[in-house]
């Protein structure tokens, strides 16, 4: 069994990178100085994108057509 929603999206996040660990000291000079911020964004939100995509599969609802056959006597 593959367990809860959120579990699963926990572990989508971890494994991805994403999760809301503290970012090392190197990281925040970076970040302060302004490098790569874009296209951390950009790369992240391609991420969420895929995650967003692998779990929610029943989204994507289909329609489907019921005919109705009425009998006149």
């Amino acid at each position: 069994m593959a367990g809860s929603q959120l579990t699963q999206l926990k572990s989508a996040l971890s494994s991805a990178g994403l999760n809301r660990k503290s970012a090392s000291k190197n990281d925040k000079k970076q970040w302060k100085k302004g490098g790569a911020r874009e296209t951390d964004r950009a790369k992240t939100f391609s991420k969420l994108e895929d995650i967003r995509k692998s779990l929610n599969k029943f989204d994507v609802r289909e329609t489907k057509v019921c005919f109705v056959a009425h009998i006149f006597y």
